[in-house]
């Protein structure tokens, strides 16, 4: 969510350099982009565009750039339509700036600047117009960033530019990254170091309740009274997130086939650098905390706890839970899951339980992620850098990671050696799954239903959710997701010969109870595909998938959601819809 930018250098064509990480940055979602520069002349320049990165490049194409300090955005709107006034960068008379976050006491500030015209609805403009007044009442540019910075309330990443300070970007952020590098006689700032260029190895995190000054040449950091410290580099491999279509036409259906590897990759990863020096038999129960897609691992995670090691584990929505009265227990272990490791409602919940002096695991595709950076432990997941927005291979990673957990519970909890063996990836089974034609098939017939439901009961609803979350985002397909045993108690009253049923089915312990959800959805007219391991009465079933017989239903969560991850990209394709980049969403929710 919101990309942010920002280079100084004597760089070749950088407003070209600057749309080429727009680029890498889109992937997090984007109604609108722009840059900002300070031309030779030491004047501000803003150049805006909505809809898509090639709107501002063409927009750009059509204006000299002659600068060597330029900041750059992609927004996903929050406060305001989606318009040119609301799309960032912002500007007062003397001022430029970019923001990601949300200013909470925006309408407090405004007041206060009420001898300034506001020329749209983003709470970032603000930003701008308090630096441009602060700018009027201090000695230094630098200490006017200072005073603005604690005036605001919120969560931000934030770079700005002065009227007159030629070649200076200030930065600082609370609760949203932002990053730093330096290369040849370049300094970057990044909110994702996909940015940065393939040569670097070291970067700066710019951390809370800290200023950085970016000059050419020279980054310097400053604490919130201007005493000038030491920032602290950090080791990264940049090419580990570098990627590329390859032959494929989308990166969602890429990152199915790249399943097998991730999850592969993740598993090397938890034999080798398993940093979990923690008595995990102490634990009374474990909390699963997450969103979205993440939420579903989360759940996976809980059931996988109880199902191995007899004890009490539960998953929670981040945005609920951080409001819920549920108690901090000291005794309990609190798990976070966020492929990006930046979802903010995930790290409001990771620091309500520190606070109440409770142990955080998290479990990221990100490692060096505000989520894992603030855990007390990690279990990374290695899957590679994931671009749809729909998240598939990160999914099925995180599973794997949740099972790896449970199973390191149990053996402490018996006082043994954590097996190995007992984690079993069966990759006939997904090779079979991943080759399979049915799903672009049935994408035509699918698309003929009016109401859609997901069925599973235990394990299997908790796919059942995700596949109807998959089919939602890329699609637009209204679906739902129900506990089989619930359908009869309201929902039955939709069922009719324009409903189409997915039912899961991996557990034969549950076979008699699908058969009868099954018979009151053929008893009123409506269809049924099957996803199962098991076989049920022809009469009840009008298309079928066929799984694995051999993996336990706790295995099969690794990878039964497969199926309806390919099915949800077919769709959507027949649909004529982007599976990468589905409407209003973002890949990396960074706001409340």
């Amino acid at each position: 969510m919101c990309g942010i930018y920002g280079i100084i250098g004597k760089c070749k064509n950088i407003d070209k350099v600057a749309i080429n990480a727009l680029y890498e940055l889109e992937y997090r979602g984007y109604d609108s982009s722009g840059i900002a520069f300070l031309n030779t002349n030491k004047e501000i320049k803003v150049i805006k565009s909505t809809g898509k990165i090639e709107n501002l490049e063409k927009n750009i194409n059509n204006h000299e750039v002659s600068t060597e300090c330029l900041i750059a955005h992609t927004r996903w709107a929050t406060h305001g339509k989606i318009s040119t006034s609301n799309a960032h960068p912002h500007t007062s008379e003397n001022v430029a700036i970019v923001h990601n976050g949300i200013i909470t006491n925006y309408e407090e500030l405004k007041n206060k600047l009420n001898s300034y015209k506001f020329y749209g609805e983003c709470d970032s403009e603000v930003i701008a117009k308090l630096m441009d007044y602060n700018l009027q009442r201090s000695k230094t540019a630098l200490e006017a960033f200072c005073k603005t910075i604690k005036e605001l309330k919120g969560s931000y990443a934030i770079e700005c530019i002065v009227k007159g300070e030629y070649n200076t970007i200030f930065i600082a952020r609370k609760e949203s990254p932002i990053y730093v590098c330096k290369y040849k006689d370049t300094v970057i700032a990044s909110s994702d170091l996909i940015t940065f260029p393939k040569q670097t190895s070291t970067y700066f995190e710019v951390s809370e309740n800290q200023i950085c000054e970016l000059k050419k040449s020279k980054i310097k950091f400053f604490d919130l009274e201007l005493n000038e410290i030491k920032g602290t580099s950090k080791k990264y491999d940049i090419n580990e997130n570098k990627v590329s279509l390859n032959n494929y036409s989308h990166f969602m259906l890429k990152e199915i086939f790249d399943i097998p590897k991730a999850l592969n990759d993740t598993m090397k990863k938890l034999e080798s650098s398993d940093k979990l020096n923690i008595d995990l038999s102490r634990f009374e129960k474990v909390h699963f905390i997450a969103c979205g897609t993440a939420y579903h691992s989360a759940c996976v995670g809980a059931f996988m706890v109880q199902s191995l090691c007899g004890i009490d584990a539960q998953s929670h929505i981040a945005s609920e839970w951080i409001d819920s009265p549920t108690l901090c227990n000291k005794n309990h272990l609190f798990v976070m899951i966020s492929q990006s490791g930046e979802t903010f409602d995930t790290i409001l919940a990771l620091k309500k339980a520190k606070q109440n002096g409770c142990i955080c695991l998290s479990i990221t595709n990100t490692s060096y992620s505000t989520l894992a950076n603030l855990s007390d432990y990690v279990l990374p997941i290695v899957a590679g850098k994931e671009v749809a927005v729909a998240s598939t291979k990160v999914y099925n990673a995180c599973n794997l990671a949740c099972l790896y957990l449970a199973n390191k519970i149990k053996a402490e909890r018996q006082n043994l050696e954590l097996n190995l063996n007992d984690i079993k990836i069966d990759y006939n089974e997904i090779t079979k799954l991943l080759n399979a034609e049915f799903e672009k098939e049935f994408a035509n017939t699918l698309i003929n239903y009016k109401t859609i439901f997901f069925l599973g009961k235990c394990e299997d609803y908790i796919t059942a959710m995700e596949a109807s979350l998959k089919l939602k985002e890329i699609t637009y397909i209204n679906s739902s997701a129900y506990p089989s045993g619930e359908l009869k108690h309201g929902t039955l009253a939709l069922v009719d010969n324009e409903t189409l049923i997915i039912a899961y089915l991996t557990n034969a312990n549950y076979t008699d109870k699908m058969i009868s959800a099954l018979s009151e959805v053929k008893a009123r007219g409506g269809k049924v595909l099957l996803l199962s391991n098991q076989t049920l009465p022809k009469a009840l079933v009008d298309y079928s998938i066929k799984l694995s017989s051999g993996n336990s239903s706790i295995n099969m969560l690794l990878y039964s959601i497969i199926p309806m991850q390919k099915l949800a990209y077919y769709t959507a394709i027949k649909l004529n819809k982007n599976p990468d980049k589905p409407r209003n969403l973002a890949k990396s929710v960074t706001v409340a």
